[in-house]
C-alpha cells in the first residue's frame, strides 16, 4: 500500500533518511580509498593502526599532516610539538606501574 509522503507528513523524514544514506556511502568510499591507495602508497606503516583503538588519532594525524611536506617543513622538535597536540597526552594508569 502506497502512503503519499506529503499527505502523511513524512517527506522531511524521508529526505533526512536519504541524506544520511548518501553521507554513509561517501564515508565508506573515502575510507576504502584511504585504505587501498593513500595509506599503502604514502604511509605503509600506518595501516596497522587503522583498525585499532588508535583510528581516531590516525585520522586526525592524516588530516593535520596530509602530505610529506606538511611534516618536513618542521624540524624534528617542532614536529613533535605540533603532533603532540594531535596525539594528546597519555596518562599513566596506576595499574601500569
Amino acid at each position: 500500500m502506497y502512503h503519499d509522503p506529503l499527505i502523511h507528513q513524512i517527506n522531511d523524514t524521508q529526505e533526512l533518511s536519504q541524506t544520511h544514506y548518501q553521507i554513509s556511502q561517501h564515508k565508506v568510499r573515502i575510507q576504502h580509498s584511504i585504505m587501498t591507495h593513500y595509506l599503502p602508497l604514502y604511509f605503509p606503516e600506518a595501516q596497522r593502526f587503522f583498525n585499532s583503538s588508535r583510528t581516531e588519532w590516525l585520522t586526525t594525524m592524516l588530516v593535520r599532516f596530509p602530505v610529506l611536506t606538511a611534516i618536513t617543513r618542521y624540524s624534528l622538535e617542532e614536529f613533535i610539538e605540533e603532533a603532540w597536540d594531535v596525539v594528546g597526552r597519555k596518562l599513566l594508569s596506576p595499574y601500569n606501574s
